[in-house]
């Protein structure tokens, strides 16, 4: 798949910025140790999250199971007996088991997959982890995929390309792109673990500027779904992670109890900006779901889901609040006023 040359439009871009300045946090995560160890976390969450839909799944196959078997005496009974209609009902209840069974396989074994790929990222970040902290010359990891369906392609900064496999960590550094073919996504952590970007089909993200203060992702062709935690969400989430991990991670990486802790604790009150280009606008969401589609290259859609964004072109000249509920379209000729969301395609979530 061929990459979508980059829109000539100069001056114009989709920036999703979190205030905060340069603080002794953003210092002390500065290191690659900060999106080491919050995407770590998001990947055990990942990781028991799975495990626990996978159990639910199992104990519906145990049920579906129980219906085939009982529907199946049943059928052999009423036919014993000449009831027809006992025989009709048993067999369409039989045959609605057998399909809810089929579809819970198809889940279960999906299910499956994303483990299979969380785990493999798991042991990565781990190793990447403790290298880091050791002194290694690793380049900085600045994104990580952390589920992906289809097709979907790795482009590197100096020309290396490969399709995704399920037992691919899918670490990323600067300058990477990912593609996604037909009926194909990837989803994407970013911002220490603290954002998530879910990649449509035919789409194309690169990961671009990463500093202590920011990082930007340029959408270059597609769609994307993002849902960025709030500060607190997101601070709870890692304390709860390190109560539970704390002594796995400290034995992996050679942390002290002492400055496991003061990473936590920078990592929980750490604001960095988070920028998303596209050739046409400038957005501020303050801990947000929404979602950016290039309708074509001189046309941008951003829908809020949840929060607000701030939204206008990269000089500054115009800029408007766009709250939960709506949207609205940037062109190189300026911005919409916010139009109310008629219907919502949650494509993210088929």
């Amino acid at each position: 798949m061929r990459l979508l040359k980059r829109s000539c439009l100069a001056g114009l871009a989709l920036m999703i910025l979190f205030p905060g300045g340069w603080t002794s946090a953003a210092q002390e995560a500065s290191r690659n140790d900060g999106f080491l160890l919050g995407a770590l976390f998001r990947t055990r969450d990942l990781i028991d999250r799975t495990s626990a839909d996978l159990q639910k799944i199992d104990r519906e196959i145990q049920e579906n199971d129980r219906v085939i078997k009982k529907a199946e005496e049943i059928i052999v009974l009423a036919g014993q007996r000449n009831n027809k209609q006992a025989e009709s009902v048993a067999r369409d209840a039989q045959l609605k088991a057998r399909e809810a069974r089929k579809k819970n396989e198809d889940t279960k074994a999906r299910l499956e997959l994303v483990r299979k790929r969380a785990a493999a990222s798991y042991g990565a970040l781990k190793n990447r982890l403790a290298a880091s902290l050791g002194g290694g010359a690793n380049p900085p990891v600045k994104g990580m995929v952390s589920a992906y369906s289809g097709r979907v392609q790795v482009s590197k900064k100096n020309g290396e390309r490969f399709e995704l496999r399920a037992d691919d960590p899918g670490l990323l550094e600067a300058g990477d792109a990912i593609l996604t073919y037909g009926s194909s996504s990837a989803e994407i952590q970013t911002l220490d673990g603290r954002g998530t970007v879910q990649l449509g089909e035919y789409s194309e993200l690169r990961l671009q500027e990463d500093t202590p203060e920011k990082q930007v992702l340029e959408l270059v062709r597609g769609k994307i779904y993002s849902a960025v935690d709030k500060m607190d969400d997101f601070a709870n989430m890692l304390q709860e992670k390190a109560k539970q991990f704390g002594g796995d991670f400290q034995t992996v990486a050679n942390f002290s109890e002492k400055e496991f802790k003061a990473v936590i604790k920078s990592l929980a009150r750490y604001h960095k900006r988070f920028e998303v280009h596209t050739p046409t606008s400038v957005t501020a969401p303050r801990g947000t779901r929404f979602s950016v589609e290039l309708k074509n290259e001189e046309t941008t859609e951003i829908t809020v889901f949840e929060g607000s964004v701030e939204a206008g072109d990269l000089k500054g000249e115009k800029r408007i609040l766009v709250e939960e509920g709506f949207k609205v379209i940037v062109t190189k000729d300026g911005i919409s006023g916010p139009q109310k969301i008629a219907d919502i395609d949650k494509w993210w979530d088929k």
